[in-house]
């Protein structure tokens, strides 16, 4: 299970949306970072997730580039910029479950959202690795109820006074896990430079 509380700002559309587009994970190849703005440019969809890679030219990336971003069925534009490649999605086919993850209530994201988001995260990189250790946070963000008394177990002992009210403002909230921070999930382009500001590695 989990060993602590996280505390660190996580992107959270690379963890929530990114899955939602139905690309596999390849060991070699992932994300800079994912977003749902460009600041100073107008999104051409409502609900949009930019996916930002390096502009690799080796014969890995491009059939990952032809068999996996470009083959999503949410895929609509692709953007060069210097030496980054910004992939378009649009993600109107899942409207309600975007505008539940920009509200923060993970909890309320469809079952086959959910069902998609844990499908990728329990996915090993590389065929006989173990999945990425992301998996078990974002059990427990989907399905926060079946988990409070073991964050509350990480936030207090048994012995401090604190417990209690805290465990009952857990069960208030129920979320286990920060609405986005939109500055953090906008991605800045100064003089045709990327500027990644929160990275997935």
């Amino acid at each position: 299970m989990i060993p602590r509380v996280l505390s660190k700002y996580v992107q959270k559309s690379g963890l929530f949306l990114y899955p939602l587009l139905q690309i596999k994970r390849r060991g070699s190849i992932n994300p800079l970072g994912t977003y749902i703005q460009i600041e100073g440019k107008p999104a051409r969809f409502k609900r949009s997730l930019f996916v930002l890679h390096p502009a690799r030219l080796d014969s890995d990336f491009r059939d990952f580039e032809k068999l996996q971003l470009t083959k999503s069925p949410c895929f609509r534009d692709l953007i060069k910029v210097g030496d980054e490649k910004i992939y378009v999605y649009d993600m109107a086919a899942h409207a309600a479950d975007y505008d539940i993850f920009l509200a923060g209530k993970y909890s309320r994201m469809s079952e086959n959202a959910k069902a998609r988001i844990m499908a990728y995260q329990r996915e090993p990189l590389r065929i006989g690795q173990e999945p990425s250790s992301n998996a078990a946070y974002i059990q427990t963000y989907l399905y926060p109820q079946d988990y409070h008394e073991i964050y509350a177990d990480l936030l207090w002992n048994g012995e401090d006074p604190n417990r209690s009210e805290g465990m009952r403002s857990m069960m208030e909230i129920c979320e286990l896990c920060n609405p986005p921070d939109i500055q953090k999930e906008k991605l800045v382009v100064v003089n045709n430079k990327v500027e990644v500001l929160y990275s997935l590695r």
